[in-house]
């Protein structure tokens, strides 16, 4: 008979912790249940646990894995008055557990009959009898499969003190508790994200994925899904296992796709999708003997898929997208603890599930993306908003200057109408009464005599000259009034401008017998259009030598300080009254004060030089009381 080395708990520690696995050779005696005294007597054959007794052989043929059999190992529990405990996890797929003779429990009903069986899984835990502490003792299981592919012992048992199992038991169902209820939440919350923000089908592919990554873990290892719903049927468990198996890399594929649209290919995600879709619908359909076939085909597609996304995320964080960096540590991770699984699952190592706690960092690291990705949404949307409140406030300015220009633009509209109403008065008035007066000399001159027929025609000329002469002021208004003369300013001397216009300005007064006085500093420049200078100057002493009297006296003054220079042109004419002051300015304006020698005035003259000196960048400042002349003081700032 084939009898293993006897293994004393007290010998063998593991991570200093009394907790002993029984990997290793195990007696396998197939098609037979063994009594404990049948161990003494039947000679078994060594099989290595973990692992199924498929292509085991028996009688020189290969066992198919379907039937049923007989493991047992000795051990010694060498510490007296200790309670000890034997934990097991799932077995393919039903099966008793004695130890020497004495029944401990089972899962399942293990059976040699296939009708007769009744498969389940699930993570059992089994008290050793404390008559058997510190003796040897025979650990036997009688185990059957005719429902899955692979039979056998699955995983080794423990055997561990039992207040320190417990203990541990406890805090690590705990833990994993805590994980897969993290994951539930997050993935609970991004779904909630999707259903208010359909737009976002990351929050839906990351929600799937979390779905998928959990009810994998809770079907694997201790299958934490039975302590939530311990009637679970066997096989709905594992369909559960092999479907999200089977989906879980398309799903993650696509989730991070909508990250990084611009580093997943199309193709290979449609690709992926279709064989995961195909994969999904035959894991549902099938029952888990046939689906097991695909186990290790989608083992191998999911980590080629791992490692394209993994390449994906390098490349992603080369280019510091949003993210990338902390998403590759935890998928780096969780890909690590999925090969450690993959490896496990093949019975290439021996070791404890890690994938929930390799999930549980990859949807934390993801959810701290997706968190770091929402809140640069809500920083985005605060800054439209603050744009949008600023483009509305510069709309409503726009839409206020805009209002002002138009209400500017109608009494600009009604000022010009006013003006053009004058204008046709004036017109209707100051040219109406020559036209008339010209008719009226016309049909005198029929029946004058020949020596009265000069004096009369010099009437009609000056009539006409009077006529065109106001239509030139006119005309001349209108174009300094539009006119940009800002371009050609030059250095002029003024001084010498001012002499030229005295010059010739004073036959006219003259024929009045009045007296042009200057006093004008030399050689004064000011940058300044000279053709409009000049017509500011000529409408001044014009209007002065019109409204001043006879004898009288006109005197120009031109001076420079305080970077300042100013003209003064002051006469000995009526002055003008409050009234006058006014409308001094305006066109066509009617004033008290009339011509001294009955010339022609149309009420232009004024309005002109007001005009072209604001043009000119100057301003215009009258001194005048009613009966004490005028003086228009002319200001511009010097070169």
């Amino acid at each position: 008979m084939y009898i293993l080395p006897l293994l004393g708990l007290s010998q063998v520690k593991i991570a200093g912790e009394k907790i002993t696995r029984l990997n290793g050779d195990w007696n396998l005696v197939l098609n037979q249940f063994l009594s404990y005294e049948e161990t003494f007597e039947v000679q078994g054959e060594p099989l290595y646990v973990p692992s199924t007794w498929n292509q085991f052989q028996v009688d020189g043929e290969e066992f198919s894995g379907q039937g049923y059999g007989t493991y047992f190992k000795t051990i010694e529990l060498s510490e007296k008055d200790q309670d000890y405990i034997i934990y097991v996890r799932p077995v393919g797929i039903a099966y008793s557990i004695y130890v020497n003779d004495i029944l401990l429990g089972h899962v399942g009903n293990p059976s040699k009959d296939p009708a007769k069986e009744e498969p389940k899984i699930q993570t059992d835990i089994y008290q050793i009898p404390q008559e058997f502490s510190g003796k040897t003792i025979t650990i036997i299981l009688h185990i059957s499969n005719y429902s899955h592919r692979n039979g056998g012992l699955w995983y080794a048992p423990e055997v561990a003190e039992a207040d320190y199992f417990y203990d541990t038991h406890l805090k690590r169902t705990i833990i994993n508790m805590l994980v897969l209820g993290s994951i539930l939440i997050i993935m609970c919350y991004h779904l909630f994200l999707f259903i208010l923000r359909p737009k976002e089908r990351y929050s839906l592919y990351f929600s799937l994925t979390c779905l998928c990554l959990l009810v994998h873990s809770m079907s694997q290892g201790d299958i934490p899904i039975l302590y939530l719903f311990p009637e679970t049927p066997w096989h709905v468990v594992v369909k559960m296992s092999y479907v999200t198996l089977f989906t879980i890399g398309s799903l993650n594929l696509m989730f991070i796709r909508e990250l990084y649209p611009e580093l997943v290919s199309k193709k290979v995600n449609t690709l992926v999708a279709f064989i995961s879709f195909l994969g999904g619908l035959f894991g549902v359909i099938f029952a888990p003997a046939i689906s097991n076939y695909l186990v290790l085909p989608f083992q191998i597609i999911t980590m080629t898929v791992g490692i394209y996304l993994l390449v994906v995320m390098i490349i992603a964080s080369s280019r510091n997208l949003n993210g990338a960096r902390i998403l590759l540590i935890g998928y780096t991770i969780t890909f690590l603890a999925a090969i450690h699984d993959v490896l496990n699952s093949q019975f290439i190592i021996e070791s404890t599930p890690a994938i929930q706690y390799g999930v549980f960092i990859y949807v934390l690291t993801l959810s701290m993306v997706l968190a770091k990705r929402f809140t640069n949404s809500i920083t985005i949307n605060e800054r439209l908003r603050f744009e949008l409140n600023e483009f509305n406030n510069e709309l409503e300015d726009r839409v206020e200057q805009r209002t002002s220009e138009l209400i500017n633009q109608k009494e600009l509209v009604a000022e010009q109408n006013e003006e053009l109403n004058q204008i046709m008065t004036v017109l209707a008035h100051d040219l109406k009464s020559p036209l008339l007066n010209i008719n009226s000399l016309s049909q005198m001159m029929v029946k004058q005599e020949k020596e009265k027929l000069k004096e009369s025609s010099a009437i009609m000329q000056k009539i006409a000259k009077d006529g065109v002469e106001m239509i030139d002021r006119l005309i001349s208004l209108k174009k300094f009034e539009n006119e940009d003369i800002g371009e050609r300013f030059k250095p002029i001397n003024i001084s010498q401008l001012m002499e030229l216009k005295i010059l010739e300005f004073s036959p006219q007064a003259k024929l009045k017998s009045q007296t042009i006085k200057s006093n004008i500093k030399e050689d004064i420049v000011l940058s300044t259009s000279e053709r409009h200078f000049s017509k500011v100057i000529e409408n001044l002493l014009s209007n002065a030598i019109k409204f001043s009297p006879i004898k009288s006296e006109i005197k120009l003054t031109l001076t420079s300080s305080n970077k300042l220079i100013q003209l003064f042109v002051s006469d000995e004419g009526p002055g003008f009254s409050s009234e006058d002051k006014e409308l001094i300015f305006r066109k066509f304006q009617r004033l008290s004060a009339t011509p001294t020698a009955g010339e022609s005035s149309s009420g232009l003259g004024l309005s002109i030089v007001n005009t072209l000196v604001k043009k000119l960048g100057g301003k215009i400042q009258l001194n005048s009381e009613e009966g004490k002349g005028s003086e228009f003081n002319l200001i511009f700032p010097s070169s």
